[in-house]
C-alpha cells in the first residue's frame, strides 16, 4: 500500500503498472516442461522425400520433364494452456469454442449451423445454406446443404443437427450455458429435459428443411444459432448425457477421430502436441496458405511466447499483457469483449437484517463518484482494458454513455446525506489472485480514504461459504464472461444472488423485454431503460471491461479487423493468414 501511495502521490494519481509486471515467472519452469514447437514431426520431411526422390528421377530424364519442386510447407505453431478443469487436449465444441486453446483452431476443426462475424450476428452460410426467421420471431427455418460430409466420409445430415441441438436440449449442466439458453425457448423443451418425451416437439425436418418453433421469440436465438458446432451422431450417438456433466467428460474426447471444418487431427502425443492437417473432405471452396498447424501444451502461452514456441494466442490477463508488451517479435490487437468487472453490493446479512452501510443508493452511487476510475483503470490495465459504467459496451451504439465521473466533493455529500457511518471499515470480498486485482483494491481504498471511508479488501478462495452463505462482507468484485448485453442484465435474476442483492422483483420485466426484442429496434429501447435501471439502482456497478489481447509474431499475417472474442465461433477468415 505504501509504494501504491507512493506513485498516487508522485505521479499525480497516476497508478504503476509495475507491480504487475513480473508475474508471470512462477509458471517458467513448468512451461518450459512442455515440448517446443519444433519437437513435433518436422513439417518438411514429406517434401523432403519428394525432392530428393525427384532429383534422383532427373539424372535418368531430360530437364523438360523435371516435376516441380513440392511447394514450402508453412505451419502456424499454437499452444493449448493445460487446465485442471480440463484435462483433454481438445476443446468439446459443446462446451466452449476456446477452452484455453485459440479459438482459430477449433473454427477449423467444427462447421456450425451459421457462421458469424467477428462480432458474432449470423453473416455466411455454414451447414445450413441458408435461413429465416417469422414475422413475430418465434418460427425459424433453415435448409441443409447437403455437400458436407464428416473427416471420415460420411455425409452430414439432419440426423446429425438434429441429435446435436437434442443434445443440447437435454442439458447435463456441463453443456454452454448460452446455447442452452437459447434451447430453453424451443417448444418441447422442458418435457423433453425432464424425460417425458422422446423428441423436442418444436425441432422438426421435412426432407433439407429444418424449422425450429419457439414458445416466444428470442433475441439471441439465431446469433447463438452460429455457436452450434454439430457433431456426428455415428460416433457420439451412444454417450450418455443426462448425469452431471457426463458428455463433457466422456473418455471419447481424448481424440478426435471425426470432425467437419478445413483441417483435421492427424497426429497426437496426448498431453504433449497435436497436429492438423488438410481435411481432404471437407467441401469449402477457401484455400489456405498453412498446409498445418501445431498445437502444444503449455502451462502459460506468455511463457510459451517467451520461449519462441508459439505464433500467435490470445488472452485477458494482466499478468501475460506485463510479459508481452516489451517482448521483441509480437504485435498486439486489442479487441473489446464483453468480460464485465463490476462491484455488486449485499444489502443483507445473512441473518436477513438489512446492512446499512450500504442500503441507501447515495452511499452506493458516492462510491462510483469517489473513484477516478480512467486513472485507475488506464494506470493498471493500459491497453488491456475499457471504462464501461453499463451492462453494454463502450464501443456499442445502444451504449447510453458515463453517469459517473471523477467528483470527490460530491460523493462526500451524498454519503453525508445518506448518514454514513464513517466508523465502519467497508468490506470487500474478491476472489482473482493476480496482482492487478490486488493493486485495484488498493486503489479503492486509496480514493475511499480520501473521503473518510474505511475500506478492506479481502481475498477468498471459497465464493461460496464466504459470499453467498457467509455474507458478512459489504461489497464483492466479480467478473462476468458473457456472450451479449442479455447475458449482463440476466445476472440480475440469478438467484443465487437475490439474498444479496434483490433485484429480480425490479428487473425482471425489463429483461423479458429485452429476451423478447428480435428486431434493432426493440433492442434499443429495452437497452435504454436497462442501463437507466442500472443507475437508478446501482446495485451492480460495472467498472470496466477486459480487453481481449492477440499477440501474433511478426511473420504473420492477418487480415485487416479480423479479429473478435476469440472465446466463440466465428469467421477468422483463416484463408487470408499467412507468413512472411
Amino acid at each position: 500500500m505504501k509504494k501504491f501511495l507512493a506513485i498516487m502521490l508522485a505521479c499525480a494519481m497516476v497508478l504503476s503498472m509495475a507491480a504487475c509486471a513480473a508475474q508471470p515467472a512462477a509458471t517458467t519452469a513448468a512451461a518450459t516442461e512442455a515440448p517446443a514447437a519444433t519437437e513435433a514431426p518436422a513439417a518438411t520431411t514429406a517434401a523432403a522425400t519428394t525432392a530428393a526422390a525427384t532429383t534422383a528421377a532427373a539424372t535418368e530424364a531430360p530437364a523438360a520433364t523435371e516435376a516441380p519442386a513440392a511447394p514450402a510447407e508453412k505451419v502456424l505453431h499454437v499452444v493449448r494452456q493445460q487446465s485442471p478443469s480440463n484435462e483433454f487436449d481438445f476443446t468439446m465444441p459443446l462446451n466452449d469454442a476456446s477452452n484455453n486453446c485459440p479459438g482459430v483452431v477449433t473454427n477449423l476443426t467444427w462447421l456450425t449451423l451459421i457462421e458469424a462475424d467477428k462480432d458474432l450476428n449470423p453473416a455466411k452460410p455454414e451447414i445450413m445454406k441458408d435461413w429465416n426467421v417469422s414475422e413475430d420471431g418465434k418460427t425459424i427455418t433453415m435448409t441443409l446443404d447437403t455437400k458436407w460430409k464428416w473427416s471420415d466420409g460420411q455425409p452430414i445430415t439432419m440426423d446429425d443437427v438434429i441429435f446435436t441441438l437434442e443434445t443440447y436440449c437435454k442439458n447435463d449442466g456441463s453443456l454452454w450455458a448460452y446455447v442452452v439458453s437459447a434451447m430453453k425457448y424451443i417448444e418441447g423443451y422442458a418435457e423433453f429435459n425432464a424425460g417425458t418425451a422422446d423428441h423436442v416437439s418444436g425441432i422438426s425436418a421435412e426432407g433439407d428443411v429444418l424449422t425450429i418453433k419457439l414458445s416466444d421469440p428470442f433475441a439471441s436465438f439465431l446469433t447463438l444459432m452460429c455457436q452450434v458446432a454439430v457433431i456426428p451422431k455415428h460416433v457420439y450417438g451412444d454417450v450418455e448425457v443426462g448425469g452431471e456433466g457426463t458428455f463433457v467428460t466422456n473418455e471419447i474426447w481424448r481424440t478426435l477421430p471425426v470432425t467437419s471444418g478445413p483441417f483435421m487431427v492427424t497426429e497426437q502425443v496426448e498431453g504433449n502436441y497435436y497436429v492438423m492437417e488438410k481435411n481432404p473432405q471437407y467441401a469449402g471452396t477457401e484455400e489456405y496458405n498453412f498446409t498445418k498447424i501445431v498445437v502444444s501444451m503449455a502451462s502459460s502461452p506468455s511463457t510459451a511466447a517467451q520461449a519462441g514456441e508459439t505464433d500467435y494466442f490470445t488472452s485477458t490477463s494482466a499478468d501475460d499483457y506485463a510479459v508481452m508488451k516489451d517482448l521483441a517479435g509480437y504485435n498486439f490487437i486489442g479487441v473489446p469483449i464483453v468480460f464485465f468487472r463490476f462491484l455488486m453490493f449485499n444489502l443483507n446479512a445473512a441473518d436477513g437484517t438489512r446492512k446499512p452501510f450500504v442500503d441507501d443508493v447515495r452511499i452506493r452511487q458516492a462510491f462510483a463518484y469517489a473513484i477516478d476510475w480512467p486513472t485507475v483503470i488506464d494506470g493498471i490495465f493500459g491497453d488491456t482494458a475499457a471504462l464501461t459504467q453499463s451492462g453494454v459496451l463502450h464501443n456499442d451504439p445502444n451504449y447510453a454513455g458515463d453517469w459517473y465521473n471523477y467528483d470527490p466533493d460530491k460523493a462526500k455529500a451524498m454519503l453525508d446525506e445518506a448518514g454514513f457511518d464513517y466508523s465502519h471499515t467497508i468490506k470487500c470480498y474478491y476472489y482473482y489472485s493476480d496482482q492487478a486485482t490486488v493493486d485495484l483494491m488498493d486503489a479503492i481504498a486509496y480514493y475511499l480514504g480520501n473521503i473518510g471511508v474505511q475500506f478492506e479488501g479481502v481475498f477468498t478462495n471459497n465464493v461460496t461459504a464466504d459470499v453467498y452463505e457467509g455474507m458478512t462482507h459489504d461489497v464483492a468484485y466479480f467478473g462476468l464472461s458473457a456472450f451479449d448485453s442479455l447475458s449482463w442484465y440476466q445476472l440480475y435474476l440469478r438467484a443465487n444472488y437475490q439474498p444479496m442483492v434483490e433485484t429480480a422483483p425490479i428487473f425482471e420485466d425489463a429483461v423479458k423485454e429485452l429476451e423478447l426484442a428480435y428486431t434493432d429496434e426493440l433492442k434499443a429501447a429495452a437497452l435504454a431503460k436497462l442501463q437507466a435501471m442500472d443507475k437508478d439502482n446501482s446495485i451492480l456497478i460495472p467498472v470496466y471491461t477486459l480487453t481481449q489481447q492477440v499477440w501474433l509474431k511478426d511473420n504473420v499475417v492477418t487480415p485487416d479487423n479480423c479479429f473478435g472474442n476469440g472465446w466463440y465461433f466465428y469467421d477468422y477468415q483463416f484463408d487470408k493468414w499467412d507468413l512472411k
